[in-house]
């Protein structure tokens, strides 16, 4: 039942709150870990291209999704995204690697509690620099993909 640095479970959270007066998480947990793993599906057999960059690109993209959908993120989670996407054209976990350090004000407190607000900026200026990369690249990325490595 640990929560933390969540970003679409504390939106789901907020809105089964409202809905169902009470904290969702014994639906939504499971519900999201489902949809995260249909989406990772989609994402490993959308394209049959293999290249190194495409590999990496969809590793990227898939922990990126596990993570989105996760209940507890903790800041050194990130590691494995930063490290991921050194091969990629993508770089906004270097990006969430940076924000993620907001998540430690949590820990000015005891017991630990989190500024929502802190929570949403972060991941609202990592979606911004997600979406914006993601068009900038995406033509780079389909032609890059396309050319198989030996």
């Amino acid at each position: 039942h640990f929560e933390f640095n969540a970003s679409i479970y504390y939106l789901v959270r907020y809105i089964g709150t409202v809905i169902k007066g009470y904290n969702i998480i014994a639906f939504a947990g499971p519900t999201l870990i489902l949809l995260s793993a249909l989406i990772i599906c989609i994402i490993s057999f959308k394209d049959k291209t293999i290249s190194s960059l495409s590999f990496f690109t969809k590793a990227l993209f898939i922990i990126t999704v596990w993570h989105s959908f996760g209940t507890t993120i903790h800041p050194w989670y990130i590691c494995l995204p930063v490290a991921i996407s050194i091969f990629t054209p993508y770089k906004y976990a270097i990006i969430w690697s940076y924000l993620t350090t907001l998540s430690y004000y949590a820990y000015r407190s005891n017991p630990v509690k989190e500024n929502l607000w802190l929570i949403a900026f972060s991941y609202l200026m990592l979606a911004a620099f997600t979406f914006w990369e993601l068009r900038s690249n995406h033509n780079e990325f389909i032609k890059l993909s396309q050319q198989n490595i030996e």
